[in-house]
């Protein structure tokens, strides 16, 4: 099990909500990509 370091609100007030999911979105959809390319790589070698 991975977790993501935490990520540092002090920059965002309520009317950057959006952009503060945005941001977190897309460090989720980065680790998720990683994650994707160990998985295929680990099933073209047979590791799984």
């Amino acid at each position: 099990m991975e977790m993501l370091p935490p990520v540092d609100v002090s920059e965002y007030g309520k009317d950057q909500v959006r952009e503060l999911a945005a941001h977190c979105r897309a460090l989720m959809e980065q680790k998720i990509a990683e994650l994707d390319k160990e998985v295929a790589e680990r099933e073209a070698t047979g590791k799984v």
